[in-house]
């Protein structure tokens, strides 16, 4: 969970973002839930993509979930989405919450988010957040540690981080592998199957040397 700010009121924002053409098939096998938090039950957390894209001193995450109904009933599942705020990591100036292509209405809370889904019976449903944070200290936190609350670890976790250009990656909680980026900037990532975190993905980063090349 995120530290709370103590005297802080996040805006109530509910800002949308255009979804991006992705396959229904690809957005189901790809996703996750290792930052939605609640006590664990019949409701499984299968996988997640997240895509963590850092600007100067800001990151937009993007993250694509799949939560699995093994009962053979319906079931209305409220859920907590976790964002890490602190003195210097003030809530998100834009969340939306998407299922499939429709938006997803939420409740603001002090440090996240709040809505509820409708699972079919023994079927699987994909849930996409998005979000803005400004990090004016050059770092970042995306909360995995949440996973724990569930007593089960993630089927597969993947994650993408990509530097905007003349920005290097100086330290990550994880050990992560450049790949080559042709939009540009650096690129990084890791995976993990049976995941259980024992820690959140941090990152910290700064201007690139001049005489620092790309992956």
């Amino acid at each position: 969970m995120g530290n709370k700010k103590p005297g802080a009121r996040p805006p109530d924002r509910r800002d949308g973002f255009p979804w991006p053409a992705l396959a229904t098939a690809a957005f189901l096998l790809a996703a996750g839930t290792a930052a939605v938090s609640q006590p664990p039950d019949d409701i499984e957390f299968a996988r997640e993509r997240i895509s963590i894209a850092v600007e100067d001193t800001s990151i937009m995450v993007d993250g694509i979930y799949v939560l699995r109904n093994p009962a053979p009933s319906a079931r209305h599942k409220p859920l907590f989405y976790p964002v890490p705020v602190d003195s210097t990591h003030p809530y998100p100036d834009s969340i939306s919450v998407w299922h499939r292509k429709s938006p997803v209405e939420f409740g603001v809370r002090e440090d996240g988010v709040a809505f509820s889904v409708e699972i079919p019976a023994q079927r699987s449903v994909g849930i996409r957040v998005v979000y803005r944070q400004a990090c004016p200290d050059r770092s970042a936190c995306y909360i995995l540690t949440t996973t724990a609350a569930w007593e089960r670890p993630l089927k597969s976790a993947d994650f993408i981080i990509t530097l905007a250009e003349g920005l290097e990656l100086e330290w990550a909680a994880y050990e992560v592998f450049p790949v080559a980026n042709a939009g540009g900037g650096r690129r990084y990532e890791f995976s993990r199957e049976d995941f259980m975190p024992d820690r959140d993905l941090c990152l910290r980063w700064k201007p690139a040397s001049t005489t620092g090349t790309s992956p």
